[in-house]
């Protein structure tokens, strides 16, 4: 797996802590992962890929996408190479943005101010924190629509 660089470090005196910006969208009532061109897999079972720029994408096929340390312009391609693989794409997507912060010396999955915290950057980390925020935004959309009818 390639390093991940954060974007906007924050290094406590003696405490090693690393803040990854964590970008989480739903686009769409499916995306066709089958024919996802764009990076090298690093994990399947949810589909994880490295995009250019040296972060880290995880995608889902009910349309939502999860990327790990990625500037902004990265995220625009990112997103635009997945346009013709929507199907049913939203008209207004759902989105979320966070901090996760790696620091080795905690047990705590979240902190005091609600940021989610682990211990490392390993990929099985990431596709967990993408899932829970994946269907987090799922059931946003669907508490949307049940709330409009």
């Amino acid at each position: 797996m390639p390093p991940l660089r954060p974007t906007a470090p924050t290094e406590a005196p003696g405490r090693g802590i690393q803040a990854i910006r964590v970008s989480a969208w739903l686009l769409g009532e499916r995306l066709d992962t089958r024919v996802l061109e764009a990076g090298t897999v690093l994990a399947t079972s949810p589909l994880a890929i490295s995009t250019q720029g040296g972060s880290v994408a995880v995608v889902f096929r009910y349309g939502a996408v999860v990327l790990f340390d990625s500037s902004a312009t990265t995220l625009e391609r990112f997103l635009a190479k997945l346009d013709p693989l929507l199907i049913d794409r939203l008209a207004t997507p759902e989105r979320e943005e966070l901090e996760l912060l790696i620091r080795a010396d905690t047990e705590q999955i979240v902190d005091a101010a609600g940021n989610i915290v682990q211990p490392d950057r390993a990929i099985e980390r990431l596709q967990l924190v993408a899932d829970v925020l994946a269907k987090n935004l799922v059931l946003s959309h669907y508490e949307t629509r049940v709330a409009a009818i």
